[in-house]
């Protein structure tokens, strides 16, 4: 091989081992920094809607033997979207994560601590016959893609919302959370395809040169 097919080759193998630095790199740092997040997902149905009202006219809804008036399902759910392992530490100053009610809440099922489960207060524990206008998460490890969730009743329609305690962890609605297209392994294979160009175009050249 000659000179300039040595030069070549350089160019070629230099602008790939730049291509594969960036890589590795940016794995190296999701590895070390790896992404923790939670996001939580509200849904609020009526029971008894108003066709529902206007045919069945006796149709009566009753929690412990008292009539609710306006009744409401609730499901609040929270599902790790982390990367890495969510510890109980990252509670700051172990104060739970709260699920606020601007109606009291008469929770009829919930999730329980677990290895891959998110766990909510148990009904029952610290929740009063009357309902709770809030629900805690208390400070737990939360593994990857661990779920949680909890099912409850309302008299009128509630606003619900998630207060968090957790420190450096953001925890979004995920329908409002807005999906971010991952743009390095674009980077990086646009870099790749400009290194190989780059060397086929000198490549070219130097044909072209020679002949």
């Amino acid at each position: 091989m000659d000179i300039n097919g040595w030069t070549i080759a350089g160019v070629i193998i230099g602008a790939l081992g730049v291509v594969a630095a960036v890589y590795f790199g940016i794995r190296m740092l999701r590895k070390q920094f790896p992404k923790r997040e939670l996001r939580y997902t509200v849904r609020v149905i009526p029971l008894l809607s108003g066709g529902v009202a206007t045919r069945h006219s006796d149709l009566k809804i009753l929690l412990r033997g008292e009539e609710l008036s306006e009744p409401y399902a609730v499901t609040v759910a929270l599902e790790s979207r982390s990367r890495a392992d969510i510890p109980s530490a990252s509670f700051d100053a172990e104060r739970p994560i709260s699920v606020k009610s601007t109606k009291p809440m008469h929770v009829s099922s919930g999730s329980l601590v677990a290895d891959d489960t998110i766990g909510f207060t148990p009904p029952g524990t610290a929740i009063s016959g009357k309902g709770a206008t809030i629900v805690v998460i208390p400070p737990q490890l939360i593994r990857p893609k661990a779920f949680g969730f909890i099912n409850a009743v309302t008299d009128g329609k509630p606003e619900i919302t998630v207060e968090s305690s957790l420190i450096d962890i953001a925890v979004k609605d995920a329908t409002s959370a807005a999906v971010k297209p991952r743009v390095w392994p674009a980077v990086v294979l646009w870099l790749a395809a400009a290194a190989l160009g780059a060397g086929i175009m000198i490549l070219l050249g130097q044909l072209l040169s020679i002949g």
